[in-house]
């Protein structure tokens, strides 16, 4: 049995703690802010991005990363006998397309999975990929892992501000101006792949309340879950708390940053939680 390596693109947001040693090749996405074109992570970071974000910038946007950024990343793990390359949901992004477009140009024994999530979500699937595939698990099996991890996945977020959404047309000005007099905050989930509502809630102490609602409804049995925030580390931390002494099962947990991908949409605030049962 060979061995296998990973690639994945910027949009998994995984914890910046995560390093593993050869195993796991990243494919960077664009993000265009006033003309200005910057690779996800490597001339921009989460901080910066943010920070611009906040300064004001107004064109702002990301592309997915082409087939030869995808090319490069399956040539810096192509020692390995087979790779598996976790993308974005292909009903958020064309990354699933340009990963399958560049499978077809390299020599490597490439499948590209497609993980219909974002964020920490599609980062849950990474971490544990490179888990199985360091411990030794073949294709199959860490394919069959993620199978059964993408059917059980679930991610929530909670936006602070409908300002971003309005400015990146995802509702209108006039939801945006009342969201605001009103302090509505909406929570979103991923299904099906895609991003949708799951409720608008008043006020930021109820929001959080609800979504921890969600959480504890769905977590009937113990859970591998990644927290996300969007330039918001104070906030991730008091969910995390919460979290941690509220009878939800938890196997693992982690933290990271929310890059660019899903932040470009949310604006800075937005906290949000991803989780799967964590099985055997």
């Amino acid at each position: 049995m060979g061995r296998v390596a990973v690639v994945t693109d910027s949009g998994a947001d995984l914890p910046a703690f995560f390093a593993p040693d050869g195993g796991l090749s990243t494919a960077a996405l664009s993000v265009h802010i006033d003309g200005v074109e910057y690779k996800d992570g490597i001339d921009l970071t989460r901080a910066e991005f943010y920070q611009k974000l906040r300064a004001g910038a107004r064109k702002i946007h990301t592309a997915q990363p082409s087939p030869g950024d995808f090319v490069q990343a399956y040539e810096k793990v192509s020692d390995a006998d087979e790779i598996i390359c976790l993308t974005l949901s292909s009903r958020l992004s064309g990354t699933y397309q340009s990963a399958t477009m560049a499978a077809e140009l390299v020599d490597a024994d490439v499948e590209v999975f497609d993980s219909l999530s974002a964020s920490v979500g599609l980062g849950l699937m990474v971490m544990r990929a490179v888990e199985m595939a360091e411990a030794g698990a073949s294709r199959a099996e860490i394919l069959s892992e993620m199978t059964r991890i993408r059917d059980s996945m679930q991610v929530v977020f909670l936006v602070d501000t409908l300002e971003y959404l309005e400015r990146n047309g995802r509702i209108g000005k006039a939801s945006a101006l009342v969201g605001t007099v009103l302090k509505i905050k909406p929570l979103l989930i991923v299904a099906d792949g895609l991003v949708g509502p799951l409720e608008k809630v008043r006020g930021k102490a109820k929001a959080f309340r609800r979504m921890m609602e969600f959480v504890s409804k769905r977590a009937n049995s113990p859970v591998t879950a990644a927290i996300a925030h969007s330039d918001a580390p104070q906030a991730a931390a008091g969910f995390e708390a919460e979290l941690s002494s509220s009878s939800v099962p938890i196997s693992k947990l982690v933290t990271a940053e929310m890059g660019p991908t899903i932040g470009v949409h949310a604006g800075p605030g937005l906290v949000g939680i991803a989780f799967y049962p964590t099985g055997q």
